[in-house]
């Protein structure tokens, strides 16, 4: 039998044929008005007659992909069309079983393998031979084509479904531009069938598998749970004996521990009473303490503005008419080179930031008043101080004499610094012969 054989079909990247030539639009209309799982379409056009055969895939709605057979004939037609249905279902479960197109999933569906149909050339080709092959056992099963019916037009479509009477069918074959015998049971092979069952068995046998496995381990995470706390338990009861044995032994102790602790309490009530009444007692010496201290404060300021300083140490120095030291404060002085006699305190300040004055009295060492035209009434010399506040505060006072070295014989000197008519302070230095 003389014939071509397509191959066609939307795969994962849309549609695809073999051989490509201008039966794409036929075939695409094939699958246009396809109503069933599976159909074979078959189109008259003038002496050429198409037998298609669309197996739509198990994809969902969204992404619908399917895969088509077509032998075409010239100048004759086929009576058996059940007979073109087995055909077509044993080279659809070669392509699943071989598993280069087409393929089952996990869940058994059959889906495509290919994004389009030339990724696999060799088994395009080995698919239309085995077609083109088959088609010889309709060898005695032909008809010559009878002349095209104009009264019915070449777009006109005729359905039947795999249960109608094949002359029904092959009458329509030969008058109208469509027909269309659709068959949604029964479609696949037994062997098909057996595979898509296996492996639907396997998938779910796979899944309770997977169910038990992940019970069980929850199982198993809730035993290792209930082991720790278990031995939580353990210790904690282990804990709760030696608490209760350590404490049966403790108790009697305790009884003395307290009672010897309550006595302690008592004797501690009895020192506290006594050192409340000691605080009271030092509360009234503290009391009267102040008391007595801003009456001393009182006294103290009055002091202060009779004694302004307290001169707590005196020494005397030699110097020259420029002031600079000829014999250090404090150091033995000798006659021949005395000059200007310089007295340096030590004083306590009082009456802090006041200026006064003290006044000075020199007595030689036959008892006389060292004095001259400019002396103070009664004194020798005076000399201004501004009150500094604090201790241990130094300061020197005016010097007494002349330029001319010799100036003080040897003996025995009294210095006296007054102030307000009170003696601050009083001291003799001894000047030697050299």
């Amino acid at each position: 039998m003389n014939s071509t054989v397509y191959l066609f079909g939307d795969f994962s990247q849309g549609y695809s044929q073999y051989p490509n030539d201008y039966a794409q639009s036929i075939f695409q209309n094939f699958y246009a008005r396809s109503n069933a799982k599976t159909q074979i379409v078959i189109h008259r056009k003038n002496e050429l007659m198409y037998y298609g055969y669309i197996h739509k895939l198990d994809t969902d709605a969204s992404t619908p992909q399917y895969i088509g057979m077509c032998v075409l004939l010239n100048g004759i037609m086929l009576k058996n069309i059940k007979a073109l249905f087995s055909l077509f279902e044993n080279t659809f479960t070669d392509l699943v079983v071989n598993g280069v197109l087409l393929e089952f999933n996990d869940k058994g569906d059959v889906i495509t393998k290919v994004n389009q149909l030339y990724e696999k050339q060799n088994e395009v080709d080995r698919i239309t031979n085995l077609l083109h092959n088959a088609m010889s056992q309709f060898d005695n099963d032909c008809v010559k084509l009878p002349p095209v019916s104009y009264g019915i037009s070449v777009t006109d479509v005729k359905d039947f479904t795999d249960t109608d009477d094949d002359n029904d069918i092959m009458d329509a074959a030969s008058k109208y531009g469509y027909t269309f015998i659709f068959k949604n049971e029964d479609y696949n092979t037994r062997s098909l069938s057996g595979y898509k069952e296996i492996i639907r068995r396997l998938n779910w046998e796979k899944e309770e598998i997977t169910k038990n496995f992940n019970k069980l381990s929850s199982e198993y995470q809730k035993v290792l749970r209930q082991k720790k706390q278990f031995t939580v338990i353990i210790f904690l009861c282990i804990a709760i004996v030696i608490f209760i044995v350590a404490g049966s032994s403790m108790l009697s102790s305790k009884e003395t521990a307290i009672s010897d602790l309550e006595n302690k309490v008592s004797n501690l009530k009895n020192d506290i009473s006594e050192k409340v009444t000691t605080i009271s007692t030092l509360q009234n010496s503290l009391s009267s303490a102040i008391s007595a201290k801003e009456e001393v404060e009182q006294r103290y300021s009055c002091i202060s503005d009779q004694i302004p300083i307290l001169i707590t140490n005196m020494e005397l120095g030699n110097i020259n008419s420029n002031g600079d030291v000829v014999t250090s404060y404090g150091s033995t002085i000798y006659s021949n080179n005395t000059m200007y006699l310089q007295l340096r305190i030590t004083y306590t300040g009082i009456n802090t930031g006041k200026d006064i004055r003290l006044y000075i009295k020199l007595y030689t060492p036959d008892g006389t008043l060292s004095t001259c035209s400019s002396s103070p009434y009664g004194y020798s010399f005076s000399s201004d101080l501004n009150v500094i506040s604090g201790e241990k505060n130094i300061t020197t006072l005016t010097s007494w004499g002349s330029s001319t070295p010799g100036q003080w014989g040897s003996g025995s000197y009294r210095f006296e610094i007054w102030y307000d008519n009170v003696c601050l302070k009083a001291k003799s230095f001894t000047i030697y012969d050299y």
